[in-house]
C-alpha cells in the first residue's frame, strides 16, 4: 500500500484557475523529496467515488496540507477533506496561497489551534514547517 508524506488539499477555484498553482506546489514538494497525494495525479479518469478516494489518500498520508483561498472555505470537497483529516487526527498545516478580500479569520472554523498550523504567503515557511515531520532521503542519481 503506497504511503504519502502529504495530502494536498486545495480548491480548484472558478474555471479551474488554481490548478496551475497547486501543480507548482506539488512539483516543489516532490522535487524536495516529499511524496504527495494530489488529486490530479492520484485520481484515475472515470473515478466515481471521489469521497472514497479522498479518504483513502488522507488515511495514507502523514500530514494534511490545506492551500487556503477564498474558494477553499466554500468548497464542499475541501470542507469534507478537512473534516476527515481532523477526524483522523492528522497534523494540519494551512497555507494561505491566494491574496484577496478575505481574512484568515474567515477560516477560524476550519483551522485547528495546534502548533502545526500556519497561515503564510511564504513557501519557505511551508518547507520549514513540513521538514520536521519527515526524514527526507536524497533522491538517487
Amino acid at each position: 500500500m503506497k504511503q504519502y508524506n502529504i495530502f494536498l488539499s486545495y480548491s480548484r477555484g472558478k474555471d479551474d484557475k488554481l490548478i496551475p498553482q497547486a501543480y507548482r506546489i506539488y512539483n516543489l514538494l516532490t522535487d524536495a523529496g516529499f511524496t504527495v497525494w494530489f488529486d490530479m495525479i492520484e485520481m484515475k479518469d472515470g473515478e466515481t467515488d471521489f469521497k472514497k478516494c479522498m479518504r483513502a489518500g488522507i488515511n495514507k498520508s502523514t500530514v494534511f496540507l490545506s492551500l487556503l483561498s477564498p474558494d477553499y472555505m466554500r468548497s464542499y470537497n475541501c470542507n469534507y477533506e478537512f473534516a476527515h483529516a481532523t477526524f483522523k487526527k492528522k497534523p494540519i498545516i494551512s497555507c494561505k496561497i491566494k491574496p484577496g478580500n478575505y481574512s484568515t479569520k474567515d477560516f477560524h472554523h476550519m483551522i485547528p489551534t495546534t502548533p502545526e498550523s500556519i497561515l503564510s504567503y511564504s513557501l519557505s515557511d511551508l518547507f520549514s514547517i513540513l521538514t520536521p515531520f519527515f526524514v527526507i532521503m536524497p533522491r538517487s542519481l
